[in-house]
């Protein structure tokens, strides 16, 4: 047998080998929530939750968690539960909104990993930020002679890509030191004008 009878011999066994070992090599579980029956690709919430989160919350333990309270949030109307099996996440109306977004604050505080880790404020995250100071100046009595929209739009500014994600789901923004320094700072350019 010739020099190259053997090696095409030897090529033919390697090819045979990495074969068979790639047969029985156990096949990879598709990550995935099973939900009334119904089976969620973990997948593209993990990638949307990195995106919008980035290393402050463990991805896949707030899939775990988001999943299931969407979908029970939908289970009683047949067409949301339809769309829910094809496109597991969507935006609501009205209340049921509401409802999601609480769901939603729920699963981050739940598997926040590092509340010190700074993220960018997207479109809808500086909106929801902004409305919720807003909202906290409106109530506060101290406030009543402060425009908040203007106060609202000047910390906004001045925390801009500068927020963590601890201080973004903190419950009170008047109670964190960080927050109260910047307040006083925007208050002079939010007087109100008569």
């Amino acid at each position: 047998m010739n020099n190259r009878t053997k090696f095409d011999i030897f090529l033919v066994l390697s090819f045979i080998a990495l074969g068979t070992c790639n047969y029985f090599k156990p096949k990879e579980k598709k990550e995935e929530v099973i939900v009334d029956n119904i089976h969620i690709n973990k997948q593209p919430c993990i990638s949307a939750i990195n995106e919008l989160l980035g290393k402050g919350v463990d991805s896949a333990k707030m899939c775990d968690c988001l999943i299931p309270r969407f979908y029970a949030l939908i289970k009683n109307d047949s067409s949301l539960v339809e769309k829910f099996k094809s496109a597991w996440f969507f935006k609501l109306e009205g209340s049921w909104q509401d409802n999601l977004e609480q769901v939603f604050v729920a699963c981050v505080k739940a598997n926040i990993v590092d509340s010190s880790y700074k993220f960018n404020l997207i479109s809808d995250n500086r909106i929801a930020f902004k409305n919720k100071l807003k909202a906290g100046f409106k109530q506060k009595k101290e406030f009543e002679k402060i425009d908040p929209e203007r106060l609202s739009d000047c910390i906004t500014d001045k925390i801009a890509g500068n927020i963590t994600i601890g201080e973004f789901y903190s419950n009170d923004y008047f109670e964190l030191p960080r927050f109260k320094k910047i307040i006083i700072d925007c208050l002079r350019q939010s007087t109100k004008t008569k």
